[in-house]
């Protein structure tokens, strides 16, 4: 396996403006690209659930497993992945928990998950 560094080792300039990203090669992006996929495995896994239901069987795993479960354990990697970020400096803790106080008084005035 190749070795990451904390510094670009190939590419420069803004990928948005056809170099490559500063990012690519470095811990950074690779636990930015976990992250991202461990996000899309749980978005997949809540859908399953609103298609088939919260305790039927995850027909993939042939084993019993919920789809309860299986989103548990999608959660779990997720978890992992966001305490990298904050582990790796990526995200900063304060930052984070600002964000969530705001999206909480949001949901309290804006949803019903609070009743």
């Amino acid at each position: 396996m190749a070795k990451l560094v904390d510094a670009p080792v190939s590419g420069t300039g803004d990928a948005s403006h056809g170099g490559s990203s500063p990012l690519l090669g470095t811990k950074t992006h690779e636990a930015l690209i976990i992250a991202a996929e461990e996000c899309a495995e749980v978005t997949q896994q809540i859908c399953k659930i609103i298609r088939f239901g919260l305790d039927t069987p995850y027909l993939t795993a042939g084993d019993g497993t919920t789809n309860r479960e299986q989103l548990e354990k999608e959660v779990g990697d997720l978890i992992c992945m966001i305490d990298i970020l904050f582990e790796q400096g990526i995200i900063d803790s304060n930052n984070v928990t600002r964000a969530e106080i705001t999206k909480r008084e949001k949901l309290a005035k804006w949803s019903r998950l609070f009743e």
